[in-house]
């Protein structure tokens, strides 16, 4: 095999087929909305609601994950944000034009899901 390669040289670069998977139809495509739904909106305020401390962010990480999002025709926004294995939510306010961005203390993941699912009832703010 001296002087020879290994391949067909004149068959070089070989054309690759990947075969490729249908498309399929995504999961928020199949969801049906009643008319004129648009997001999630926090419920009104309990008259026994607990408070929640938000304090100015802190950056940590180049990467935080939203989960979910209250809808954004609200003038205070809510995020459930994710991050290095914690959870918290982000509040969006605005301030002559501008968004002011306050937190919650990052915890365990369950934690500030529930805090999440309290703050949607109305239980807390």
């Amino acid at each position: 095999m001296e002087g020879k390669a290994p391949y067909d040289a004149a068959a070089w670069p070989r054309r690759i087929t990947i075969p490729t998977m249908p498309p399929q139809p995504s999961k928020e495509a199949d969801m049906t909305f009643p008319p004129g739904f648009h997001g999630i909106h926090a419920a009104p305020l309990t008259t026994t609601y607990e408070r929640i401390r938000w304090v100015v962010p802190v950056p940590r990480t180049d990467r935080i994950r939203v989960r979910s999002h209250t809808c954004i025709c609200r003038e205070i926004q809510f995020e459930l944000c994710e991050a290095g294995g914690l959870a918290f939510i982000r509040r969006l306010a605005p301030l002559r034009g501008r968004d002011v961005v306050h937190e919650t203390e990052w915890t365990v993941t369950t934690r500030a899901v529930r805090l999440w699912e309290s703050l949607l009832r109305g239980q807390a703010r």
